[in-house]
């Protein structure tokens, strides 16, 4: 496991998005994660490659770079095991109190951690499942 910008102090949330081969829509994921009104400090996200070819890698430790958030990636071996597979993984590796998941063609509203949180807190150990706008 290889870990870039992984230094989180308190983390509450940790998003684990699991990724084939989807490199340039995941440049927007992972800049409107950078872009939450949830301190940047206290979330951290997990990127499970399952085995791309496109350079998805260097994606991810270019984000990584210009953190916080934290953003860690985890390469599954062998790959092309499937996002069950790659969830499960990014599950061992994430080191958040509550766990995320997120497609790796989801971007997020701007309030999408702090709410994932605030709900958490409100009502316990939950599953928090939200609308999608299209």
């Amino acid at each position: 496991m290889k870990k870039y910008n992984s230094t989180v102090a308190q983390c509450d949330l940790s998003v684990v998005i699991p990724t084939l081969n989807r490199r340039e829509v995941l440049k927007r994921v992972l800049d409107a994660l950078a872009h939450q009104t949830y301190p940047a400090d206290r979330y951290e996200v997990v990127v499970v490659d399952d085995g791309s070819t496109d350079g998805t890698q260097d994606v991810v430790e270019a984000a990584g770079r210009t953190g916080p958030p934290a953003v860690r990636y985890v390469r599954q071996t062998p790959g092309k095991r499937g996002p069950a597979s790659a969830n499960n993984l990014g599950i061992k590796a994430a080191q958040g109190e509550w766990i995320l998941f997120l497609n790796d063609d989801v971007v997020a509203d701007p309030h999408l951690v702090e709410e994932h949180v605030r709900f958490h807190r409100a009502y316990g150990d939950i599953i928090v499942q939200g609308r999608v706008v299209n």
